[in-house]
């Protein structure tokens, strides 16, 4: 099978450091996939997301996205079309005095003529809802307007795949939920999501949780099954959604909703059944 992002055997070792921050780590994700990637700090969940784009080259082992090799310096071009970036910052992003130009920005780079790019910045700058600050200075944007227009600049060039690294960790709750929700209407558009995130939340929204502690996979499972491991949970630092938490604390006063649930619709749904069963 051609995995979309593929690890074999990598590690990855900062120049000067005696640690390695990616240590004999293998892993695949597969296209149209949402992954969440945790773990405390330090554990190389950036390194990972660094690597899965090029801008790292593994010291070890091999890196291959859609079956381009990272380390070969002919494929990095097409690989960082295939695979976008977002950073905690969006500032460090924006490049131009206007949003329309710094979405344009990337375009010009690939050489899309006019037509196209004029195309692209119309269609993207409405489906993220940028539409209408195209004219404003990035940097007098709120937190949440100024990660959306990070995002419409990556999503312009069409990568096949979205890396958010801590996208939402500068946010208020707000700026946290419209990012959310772009992310949902990515991956339903057939975009596969990474999720670097130390928001439990945020994490739960993904098909695949995989925590890292010192560099290695420790856990590679759905957000309920991970949540439900507390050996895990303790183990990488987590702090449980409190949906998670809630059923928990129900569950010692012999009040279980079962099976667990994630969303705060199925819980209130299980909620309901439990008070007329009483």
């Amino acid at each position: 099978m051609n995995h979309l992002i593929l690890f074999d055997n990598v590690t990855y070792q900062y120049d000067g450091s005696e640690e390695t921050a990616i240590n004999e780590l293998s892993l695949s994700v597969e296209a149209k996939e949402w992954v969440a990637i945790v773990g405390r700090n330090g554990s190389g969940k950036s390194t990972l997301g660094r690597l899965m784009n090029g801008l790292n080259q593994p010291t070890e082992g091999a890196i291959l996205i859609d079956g381009l090799q990272t380390s070969n310096s002919n494929d990095l071009r097409v690989i960082r079309q295939k695979v976008g970036m977002i950073f905690q910052n969006p500032e460090h992003q924006f490049v131009a005095t206007t949003v329309r130009d710094d979405i344009a920005f990337g375009l010009e780079n690939q050489g899309l003529s006019r037509e196209i790019m004029v195309k692209r910045i119309a269609h993207y700058a409405k489906l993220i809802g940028v539409h209408e600050l195209m004219d404003m200075e990035p940097h007098r944007l709120s937190g949440g307007q100024k990660q959306r227009v990070a995002i419409c600049g990556v999503l312009a060039l069409e990568p096949e795949v979205l890396i958010f690294d801590e996208a939402t960790s500068m946010l208020d709750p707000n700026g946290r939920e419209e990012v959310l929700e772009i992310m949902r209407m990515l991956n339903e558009q057939g975009i596969t999501i990474i999720s670097i995130t130390h928001d439990m939340k945020e994490a739960a929204e993904a098909e695949r949780m995989i925590v890292l502690d010192k560099g290695k996979i420790i856990a590679d499972k759905s957000p309920l099954a991970l949540f439900q491991d507390k050996n895990i949970v303790q183990k990488a630092g987590l702090r449980v959604p409190f949906i998670v938490a809630l059923q928990e604390k129900l569950q010692s006063y012999d009040r279980s909703v079962n099976p667990p649930v994630l969303t705060e619709e199925e819980l209130i749904e299980a909620l309901w059944t439990l008070s007329l069963n009483k």
